[in-house]
């Protein structure tokens, strides 16, 4: 009984966590835009304290990120944020998409990505085992955005060695993946030599 409380505590404990950092993460994200808008010395100063706002809550509670997981998918390290690697996705979506190599990661619970750097997506997206995120992507074939619910429960150590895509022959060129969208397929893929 003790350890079934114990272990719905820490749950709840996960969760208010990362719904915290979500919302320090969309104020950081809405102060940058403006800053950039308005290319305001106050603006900037209020961009730069919404980002120490955010590492302060990372760094006070790294213990309990650190057995945070993915999603099981790998992105380019800079906007635009296009997807290299899919591996065991879990959708919990009714219906879901196909979530494609090229296609480009626009937002995360709601938090734009356009703004933010590798490490700040990759901290939106890890979360407590088992609890959910919403991804809103950009399809390389249509342009248009679609929005998957996804299960954190992977983890992919930054070193490990990634396939280059799931067509054998074929080596992605990220560099061009986001002339896929206009361009197509043929432009994202180039062959191995």
């Amino acid at each position: 009984m003790f350890a079934e409380t114990a272990a719905r505590e820490k749950a709840e404990e996960n969760k208010r966590l990362r719904e915290k950092e979500d919302k320090l993460m969309k104020e950081l994200t809405l102060a940058r835009e403006e800053a950039s808008r308005h290319k305001d010395a106050v603006k900037k100063i209020e961009a730069e304290e919404a980002a120490r706002r955010v590492e302060e809550q990372q760094s006070a509670n790294q213990k309990i990120r650190d057995g945070w997981k993915g999603v099981g998918m790998r992105i380019a390290e800079a906007a635009p944020f296009t997807v290299l690697y899919v591996q065991k996705l879990v959708q919990m979506d009714e219906n879901p998409t196909d979530v494609c190599i090229g296609d480009v990661l626009c937002a995360i619970n709601g938090v734009e990505t356009k703004m933010l750097a590798l490490t700040e997506v990759r901290s939106l997206i890890l979360g407590p085992p088992g609890t959910t995120v919403t991804l809103t992507l950009q399809s390389w074939r249509t342009s248009q955005r679609y929005t998957t619910v996804v299960r954190r429960h992977w983890e992919l150590a930054e070193d490990e060695e990634l396939p280059s895509n799931r067509h054998p022959g074929l080596e992605l060129d990220p560099l061009n993946a986001l002339a896929a969208a206009t361009d197509g397929l043929s432009r994202v893929f180039k062959p191995d030599h």
